[in-house]
This record gives C-alpha cells, sequence and structure tokens, in this order.
C-alpha cells in the first residue's frame, strides 16, 4: 500500500511537475527541485486520502501546504522566485478530472450532475489556492519581522558605538608625568604622616614616663 502511494504520489507526481517544468522552459537543474516539490505534494495528498480517508479538499489542501513549503524553502535556497517551482509543483494537484466531468455533464444536459462535479472542482481549487497562500502570506512574515528585528537590533548597535566613541573623544586625556608625580606625592605625604604618629606615640610613652 505505502509503495504504491510512493509510486502513484512521489514518483508519478513528480514526473508530471518534471514535464510542465520542461515544458514552461525552467531554467537549468531547476526542474528538479520543480519535480521534487510536485512529488512531495503528491505524496502527501495521496496518505491523506487513502490511508488516512480523509475528504478530497481536505487533501489536497494538505498537500498544497507542503509542497508550497518545499518551494518557500528551495526558492531562498537557490535565489529564485517561489513561482517558479510552485506554478510546476502545483498542476498534479488541479482537479482536472472533475473539471472535464462537469463540463462534460452540462453538454449532455445532465445540470444537476454538472453542478456536483462543479462544486466539487471549485472546493478542491479553493483548498489549494487557500494552502498556498497561507504557507506564503506566514513565510513572508515570519522573514519580514526577521529583518525588522536584525535592522533594529544593527542600528541599537551602532548607536552604542557612537556614544560610546563621542564619551571617549570627550573625556580629558591624563598626563602621565602628572599622575607620577602625583603618585610619589602622596607616597611622601603618606611618609610624613607616619613619622609625625611615632613622633607622638613617643611624646607620649616619655610624659607618662
Amino acid at each position: 500500500m505505502l509503495l504504491e502511494i510512493f509510486l502513484r504520489g512521489f514518483i508519478g507526481a513528480g514526473l508530471a511537475s518534471l514535464g510542465f517544468a520542461v515544458l514552461f522552459n525552467v531554467r537549468n537543474y531547476y526542474v528538479w527541485y520543480a519535480a521534487f516539490a510536485g512529488g512531495v505534494g503528491g505524496f502527501v495528498y495521496l496518505i491523506c486520502s487513502k490511508m488516512l480517508n480523509m475528504d478530497a479538499a481536505v487533501s489536497n489542501f494538505l498537500g498544497a501546504i507542503a509542497l508550497t513549503i518545499c518551494a518557500e524553502i528551495m526558492a531562498r535556497k537557490l535565489k529564485i522566485t517561489v513561482t517558479t517551482i510552485l506554478a510546476c509543483a502545483l498542476i498534479p494537484l488541479v482537479p482536472g478530472g472533475d473539471a472535464y466531468r462537469f463540463m462534460t455533464a452540462f453538454i449532455d444536459g445532465d445540470i444537476y450532475k454538472g453542478l456536483s462535479y462543479a462544486l466539487s472542482t471549485f472546493t478542491i481549487a479553493g483548498m489549494i489556492c487557500l494552502g498556498t497562500i497561507i504557507v506564503s502570506a506566514l513565510t513572508r512574515f515570519f522573514f519580514f519581522t526577521r529583518g525588522k528585528m536584525e535592522k533594529a537590533v544593527s542600528s541599537a548597535k551602532t548607536k552604542t558605538e557612537s556614544v560610546k566613541s563621542s564619551i571617549y573623544a570627550k573625556a580629558p586625556k591624563r598626563d602621565k608625568s602628572k599622575s607620577c608625580l602625583d603618585s610619589n606625592s602622596f607616597s611622601n605625604q603618606g611618609k610624613i604622616t607616619k613619622q609625625n604618629l611615632t613622633k607622638k606615640q613617643s611624646k607620649n610613652s616619655s610624659d607618662s614616663d
């Protein structure tokens, strides 16, 4: 079961995304990244629908979230636009079968059947769009706030460094010769006070005798 899901989901969706990447003239080795993202989306879709028995709309929603996360990460690593990978990777999830069925049902005159297929098609397409929008909005918000925080930290560091440099510039410079003289005079005063104390103690001891 899992092997079948892997072959149909990852390999099948990956090959489909690879074909559309070649068709859309994606440059160089980026086609393989688009194929990988499409394979991840197809694999998650089949895991949710076949193994977990989820609804088709929810399965497509989770698959779109998974492949959009892969596309966002790879696009930032490769320094390319996200749509280069995302446009090719999303195509295997598009409900083309339901769209074909509701069009043929309307052509045959079966309005109720056509409306049911139309509702399924638009629901799945809307869930795919919602999954991509949520991930894209969250990643942009994360990197936007991260950039703002880095700018604030760097500006705070530059301000503190400028304040320190201005303080050091305004502080008076000490003369080493004066400081040496002051230390010598202080030591001499200490010696004089010690001598006076000893003289007073000797006088007091002689008076007491």
